[in-house]
């Protein structure tokens, strides 16, 4: 029997376990009868099912009790993670709902709405201050630019988000210069566009 096996790691991540049950296997083979009781983390495992297929893997019942897992879910939410609804579901007769925080029951959804809460009230009744000065609004500046008239339009409305947004020649339908300047033009074309301004 082996109840202790320590490995120093950065991270409790799948690489980490995968390392550490390859080295462990490594030390101790693969014998008859082999079961490992970890917490329920997703990384652990994996590393588990990977470096010894088949054997017996049993989470435990500590962080059951404690209401906890690695991944923290738990614990910060009060409703069992994915890695503790696996684990609670394969032991026969045992009830999700037994797992879940008090603080999701009827009874005390129900306390905490028996009291009434009070409206806010309407301007009119504010309570008026006194400061023996008039506080006036601050003054609104100007932004660079001038102000947006029209809203901008998302990539999906026909914006323009990644789209090339130089100006297209007219004459060789080129982009970064205007006709006037054009280089790559017929001068017939150009002349056209002359006579039509």
């Amino acid at each position: 029997m082996y109840p202790v096996a320590v490995g120093v790691i950065d991270s409790e991540d799948c690489d980490n376990w995968l390392w550490f049950m390859s080295r462990l296997r490594d030390v101790i083979g693969f014998p008859d009868g082999l079961c490992f009781h970890t917490d329920c983390g997703q990384a652990v495992m994996s590393g588990v099912s990977e470096v010894f297929p088949g054997v017996e893997h049993r989470e435990c019942m500590y962080h059951l009790v404690l209401r906890s897992c690695t991944c923290r879910v738990w614990q910060g939410t009060g409703i069992p993670c994915k890695h503790a609804i696996a684990y609670i579901t394969s032991i026969p007769g045992a009830r999700l709902e037994d797992f879940v925080s008090d603080y999701y029951s009827v009874h005390n959804f129900k306390l905490a709405y028996q009291g009434s809460i009070p409206c806010i009230p309407d301007k009119s009744m504010w309570p008026t201050s006194n400061h023996g000065f008039f506080m006036h609004p601050p003054l609104l500046r100007a932004t660079a630019g001038g102000r947006r008239k029209n809203r901008m339009k998302g990539t999906f409305e026909g914006g323009s988000s990644q789209k090339d947004r130089r100006h297209q020649c007219p004459i060789c339908y080129q982009k970064g210069h205007h006709w006037e300047t054009c280089k790559n033009g017929k001068p017939e074309d150009i002349a056209a566009m002359i006579a039509e301004r």
